[in-house]
């Protein structure tokens, strides 16, 4: 499990396609409300080519991004 703010490293058969995203809490919060529509949440992301492997775009090492919940899901980045 990686800490708070740890990038993660990503591995795959390049290259690969999807149909469907995922998203994987990656280190808890300690908080107790649960985050719903029209929330605010501030996250880190990594953004990969999928037919290279090649990193595109990180928040790592810079500003993480803020983003307001629609319909209990994240917009797209």
């Amino acid at each position: 499990m990686l800490s708070a703010g740890e990038k993660p490293t990503v591995t795959s058969d390049w290259p690969f396609s999807v149909k469907t995203s995922v998203s994987e809490v990656r280190a808890k919060g300690s908080g107790t409300t649960k985050a719903v529509k029209g929330d605010r949440v501030t996250i880190d992301y990594v953004i990969l080519n999928g037919r290279t492997g090649q990193e595109i775009e990180s928040s790592y090492g810079s500003s993480a991004a803020t983003l307001e919940l629609a319909k209990g899901t994240t917009p797209a980045i």
